[in-house]
């Protein structure tokens, strides 16, 4: 093995781990804000993965989204609603808790079992490595350029939603202004181009490809396939044995990284010519924070009515 196999096998092998003990800090933590920081750097180690799968732009973007802003948001929300209150005991909530372990033991069995026996179609085709860059903008402004449309109109609607829920004075007057705002004014001096005057930037010719890059990923596809059902087994005991609502949906943002590593698996050892999965995960990481903006706004409505953040107590629709 060459000094940069072992390398990037180090590399590997410290990421993990700080990817399980941060997931599992994320829903074992009885501290709600030292689970929020866990999932700072897990979301940190998620984009170190993506390094090494050759991903770099999905990586950046992991960065700039997960802990730029979703993290961020969490960590308002917790400064927002964490108060001490005493929860309610549960019956039988031990036992619960057992049997929820063990479905998500026997789910992360099954995942095991497919991701290690299923024979994989690899190695695919060489990865273009950076040259992945090009290939995303290719893809979102051709073959998915309605998808991409609809995922920016989301996130829209989404942090339209998010602020309209989060107010106080939702019907207040001070919604309309009535002051004149010029929104559609030119900068002045700047020149006004001439309606037919945009010129589209190319796409690259369908018979000539990218010059493939020969970028070896030592590590074996089913370790990054294992880590992923790890961190999703994790994320679904979290979302069913979390009462704090918060907490909740950290655990939901572990499920979606853990989609994101499969799908960023399969496109470098699988696709990685045209590197769909990376597309894919763009799409996730936005629905993310179109999820994360929503269900945050929508828990600061409810503490506002109920003045808890207990699942429990969540109970009906209208009280």
């Amino acid at each position: 093995m060459t000094i940069a196999s072992i390398t990037q096998l180090i590399c590997f092998a410290a990421l993990s781990i700080t990817l399980v003990v941060g997931a599992l800090g994320v829903v074992l933590l009885p501290n709600i804000v030292y689970s929020a920081f866990l999932l700072c750097g897990v979301f940190l180690s998620v984009a170190g993965l993506y390094l090494l799968l050759n991903a770099s732009f999905v990586a950046a973007a992991q960065v700039l989204v997960y802990v730029g802003a979703v993290n961020v948001l969490i960590l308002f929300a917790i400064m927002l609603v964490n108060k001490k209150e005493d929860l309610a005991e549960i019956p039988r909530l031990a036992l619960r808790r057992l049997l929820s372990g063990g479905v998500c033991l026997g789910l992360f069995l099954l995942l095991l079992r497919v991701d290690l026996t299923t024979p994989w179609a690899v190695p695919g085709p060489v990865g273009i490595g950076e040259g992945a860059t090009i290939r995303i903008g290719e893809h979102l402004f051709s073959d998915y350029l309605l998808p991409f449309e609809l995922a920016s109109v989301l996130l829209l609607m989404s942090m339209i939603g998010a602020i309209v829920l989060a107010r106080r004075d939702v019907f207040g007057s001070d919604l309309i202004t009535g002051e004149d705002v010029d929104q559609g004014a030119d900068r002045e001096g700047a020149p006004t181009p001439a309606p037919g005057s945009h010129h589209p930037i190319p796409l690259r010719p369908a018979g000539d490809p990218l010059m493939p890059i020969e970028t070896p990923i030592d590590v074996p596809l089913q370790a990054y396939l294992v880590l992923a059902a790890v961190l999703f087994c994790t994320g679904v005991w979290g979302l069913i044995n979390s009462r704090n609502a918060v907490r909740v949906l950290m655990s939901i943002e572990l499920m979606l990284n853990a989609v994101n590593i499969n799908l960023m698996a399969f496109s470098s050892y699988i696709d990685g010519l045209e590197i769909r999965g990376q597309v894919f995960a763009i799409f996730v990481i936005t629905v993310a924070a179109a999820e994360a903006a929503v269900g945050l706004a929508i828990l600061l409505s409810l503490y506002r009515n109920r003045e808890t953040v207990d699942m429990e107590r969540f109970n009906l629709l209208r009280w």
